[in-house]
């Protein structure tokens, strides 16, 4: 069997590996740009300077193609190849685009030195010569002295050519010229591909065309540019192989950081919540920016399913915008305060009365302040507007479109895009093509909104990603609103992980909830659920107030010696006598904590540390905020030794190293003061009603397929061995179940024994359990949350009701939580802890470790305790 041939990009690759060095970008691109090129885009021209002009096996005409992220910048690389074809003696380019929806911003990117995304410098000299960008519409009117381009669709381009007119192109035009053709979204181009049906046609034409015009040019270059080829079918990887050149693709471009974060929200509601819920977000995250001195106007997208709906729903936004009510955001508030979501942040933190929220959002979201675009509502104004939402003249905050922007859109203040509709059009347990463009909207969205922190260079990168307390987190990240529905929440993550969006062990979010029929049940709303507390058995406790006994932060003194940098080398065969001496001088400097660390360091280093996560100082010293916690520390003496400090004028990094050793030394006095704890014998009363939440909101990992490590995944929905219709047991309280293949194992086990088990037990109900009950171990008060509680009443007495305690473990999971399976058993066994004093009635059990290879010990128990009610 014949093995494909290598791919161009990988032969560039492998001589990177080896040390071949490709030229840097020369003078007369750079100097010619208005931006400053990135890392991966000086990678990108470096390797076409070398094919060009070093590459051995270089094929005439030059066809190259660039496989490349959305969002990475390929306009920028088309000008600066613009620029270096231009000095290479080419005058005359044709850029083709394959929709008309982009013509006019592609025109102000590359011709119209106004637009806040004009590519080139305002003036433009190679060689000592001024050069001005000529948009022509044939050749005829080229100048010699000019980059001169004509702006076009290749079905546009196709049709000139083909139906000859004055002052159009024709072939003709191209005897005795040499011609650039630049073609953007090139994955049209390609007859093969998986995309529509209604491209085939156009896609032939294509082919036939450029064909054509290679044959009339005297010379001509071909530079093709996507974000999407599908190498994997033969067909394509043998017409591109030896024409990619450079490959990188949107998982490399997120995972370089060069992205927003994307986020699926879905809500459970109607359009109307959907939608006020969106701006209400967009709001929050305005003044989150604004408190951070950056000037964001965020962008709201609304996206219907076809061109009558999108206009039915720009008229119910407004609708809903006119007639919104204080009652209306209070109801918001209510239930998000329920949840744990991005909206219940902004309703905690957005600092004005819901009466002006009001306001504010009739104002930012008026008419005046929405555009709709879709094939019936599109002109070169819009297009114009679409390409400067950034701008600070450009007041729109929110766009209704339907597939219009699926492509060519270039948008970065994009962070809340709002599906309007709930169809899916999967099959075979695949995204289907409108999932598929959905996702590659999400990746349009997900351009990464520049600004600049303490770090100038981070300006185009996310910065927060290990600080997930950090309130600009928001600002990097981008939510995809949805309806609540798992089966297509997981297509679009599976869609959005095949663009490469999202990485394969990206969590997602799932919300579910309890049953009415659980609601209405005497075991709901009377029950109770017995659980032990922690006690602390240490004297020497952390002093509330947040002074640490024996530690003084008034009097203590951190001793910090500073690295020098400073290079030594030292023989391996000299004596020691004969080792130079150490001449190094060192600079003393003392100084109050705060005096020397700036709180932005503080919080950077803090971040960095886990021990001073805000929950841990919170509960550890009891310390309301950051703030407050700086204030403490800030009290330290620290004693510096290191070069240039005499004056106390630091660099950046020495601080951050100061800061890390006083934390350290705080740290270490942390743990010296660590209570010690048992867990309590005895087991005291919660209300299930109180204590098992309605909605639970929980990220999962995605394990999908269907092996016995499959996590993350709708039981309702799976297509394994897991399978069931939870919806049809009301004795599994919640709606759905997305944990691992052990916990659908148990559940379905326990559906096996169902009847079995009804023999001798009425109200049988499995409650997951999602950090509502925490149970601690008898010996050292480790925290334990057991997986789900069962609960049931005798059938027999009527007068004894059973709550037992169940775990579901994975074979790699068993020796390490030996301790958990030892707890639940002493359970059991421990005096007043089966048998509640105040309340006889009540049977308290951990059932061993159900584990789907052994579970025989589980059902061998769970049968004797349902027998011991018959004996009873």
């Amino acid at each position: 069997m014949n093995s494909k041939p290598t791919a161009l990009y990988e032969d560039f690759d492998s001589a990177k590996r080896l040390g071949v060095k490709f030229p840097d970008v020369p003078k007369h691109i750079r100097d010619n740009l208005r931006y400053e090129l990135r890392p991966y885009q000086e990678e990108a021209i470096s390797r076409w300077l070398h094919y060009m002009d070093f590459y051995p096996n270089k094929k005439m005409p030059v066809q190259l193609l660039f496989n490349m992220a959305t969002g990475s910048g390929k306009t920028l690389i088309m000008a600066a190849q613009i620029l270096d074809l231009y000095k290479r003696g080419y005058r005359n380019f044709i850029y083709f685009v394959n929709s008309t929806n982009i013509i006019e911003k592609t025109i102000s990117n590359f011709a119209e030195p106004s637009s806040s995304k004009y590519l080139f410098t305002d003036s433009i000299v190679i060689d000592g010569e001024n050069v001005r960008i000529n948009p022509v519409s044939s050749f005829n009117e080229s100048d010699d002295s000019s980059i001169n381009i004509v702006f076009t669709t290749i079905q546009g381009l196709h049709t000139d050519l083909n139906t000859p007119r004055e002052n159009k192109l024709s072939y003709s035009s191209f005897e005795d010229e040499s011609v650039v053709l630049i073609g953007d979204e090139a994955h049209h181009n390609n007859t093969k591909t998986m995309l529509s049906k209604e491209d085939i046609e156009d896609n032939t034409t294509w082919e036939s065309t450029i064909e054509n015009i290679v044959k009339h040019a005297k010379d001509s270059v071909l530079l093709e540019f996507t974000a999407t080829i599908d190498l994997d079918d033969p067909n394509i990887y043998m017409k591109y192989y030896d024409r990619i050149v450079y490959k990188y693709d949107l998982k490399e471009f997120r995972s370089d950081g060069y992205s927003k974060d994307v986020l699926i929200y879905h809500v459970d509601s109607d359009t109307e919540s959907r939608m006020l819920q969106a701006i209400v977000i967009s709001q929050y995250r305005m003044k989150v920016a604004l408190r951070n001195n950056i000037p964001l106007k965020p962008v709201v997208m609304f996206k219907s399913r076809t061109i009558a709906e999108n206009k039915e729903n720009f008229e119910l936004f407004n609708s809903v915008i006119n007639n919104l009510t204080v009652e209306q955001l209070e109801t918001q508030k209510e239930r998000a305060l329920k949840t744990d979501s991005v909206l219940k942040d902004a309703f905690e933190h957005i600092d004005i009365t819901l009466s002006d929220l009001v306001e504010e959002l009739k104002s930012d979201f008026m008419p005046e302040r929405l555009i709709l675009v879709d094939g019936n509502n599109i002109s070169s104004d819009k297009q114009i507007k679409l390409n400067s939402l950034e701008d600070r003249s450009n007041g729109y905050r929110a766009v209704f479109a339907v597939d219009m922007l699926n492509e060519g859109w270039d948008v970065l203040n994009l962070f809340d895009i709002v599906r309007l509709y709930d169809t899916r059009d999967a099959k075979n347990n695949k995204p289907g093509k409108t999932t598929i463009r959905e996702a590659q909207l999400i990746g349009r969205g997900a351009r990464y909104y520049p600004f600049i922190t303490n770090d100038a260079d981070m300006k185009y990168k996310r910065k927060f990603d290990e600080n997930e307390n950090e309130d600009l987190r928001l600002i990097e990240q981008l939510h995809y609103h949805s309806a609540e529905n798992p089966k297509y929440i997981q297509e679009i993550r599976q869609a959005l992980i095949q663009t490469g969006i999202m990485a394969d062990g990206d969590p997602v979010e799932h919300i579910f909830k309890l049953k009415d029929s659980f609601k209405k049940t005497e075991t709901y709303n009377n029950g109770v659920v017995y659980i032990n507390e922690r006690r602390s058995i240490t004297e020497n406790k952390i002093n509330i107030g947040s002074i640490l006994p024996g530690f003084d932060f008034d009097t203590k003194v951190v001793s910090v010696d500073l690295p020098t940098n400073i290079g030594k080398e030292k023989s391996v065969f000299a004596e020691e006598d004969d080792e130079p001496r150490d001449v190094t001088t060192k600079d003393h400097y003392e100084n109050k904590f705060a005096k020397i660390v700036p709180n932005n360091i503080l919080r950077y280093a803090m971040s960095r540390n886990k021990a001073f996560r805000f929950n841990k100082i919170k509960n550890s010293m009891m310390v309301g905020s950051t703030d407050a916690f700086a204030k403490i520390v800030g009290q330290i003496t620290v004693q510096a030794s290191g070069i240039g400090i005499s004056s106390g004028d630091f660099t950046p990094d020495q601080r951050l190293f100061i800061a890390n050793a006083v934390l350290s030394e705080v740290e270490i006095q942390f743990s010296k003061n660590q209570d010690t704890y048992v867990g309590t014998e005895e087991f005291i009363p919660k209300k299930i009603s109180e204590v098992f939440k309605d909605n639970i909101k929980r990220k999962y990992m995605i394990v999908p397929g269907s092996s016995d490590k499959e996590f993350g995944i709708s039981q309702i929905w799976d297509t394994s061995k897991y399978q069931l219709n939870l919806n049809e047991k009301d004795w599994y309280v919640y709606d759905d179940n997305f944990g691992t293949s052990e916990e659908k194992s148990l559940i379905l086990t326990i559906d096996g024994m169902f009847e079995e088990l009804s023999k001798n037990w009425s109200d049988i109900y499995l409650v997951r359990n999602e950090k509502a009950v925490t149970l601690y171990s008898f010996k050292d008060g480790q925290a334990f949350e057991p997986d789900f509680v069962l609960f049931a009443n005798d059938k027999v007495s009527g007068n004894v009701s059973w709550q037992l305690f169940v775990e579901p473990k994975g074979n790699g999971w068993m020796a390490k939580d030996a301790w958990k399976n030892e707890f639940l058993q002493e359970i059991e066994n421990k005096k007043g802890v089966m048998y509640i004093a105040e309340h006889d009635g009540v049977k308290i059990v951990g059932l061993p470790f159900y584990n789907e290879d052994e579970k025989t010990e589980f059902t061998d128990k769970l049968a004797n305790l349902n027998a011991e009610v018959k004996g009873n």
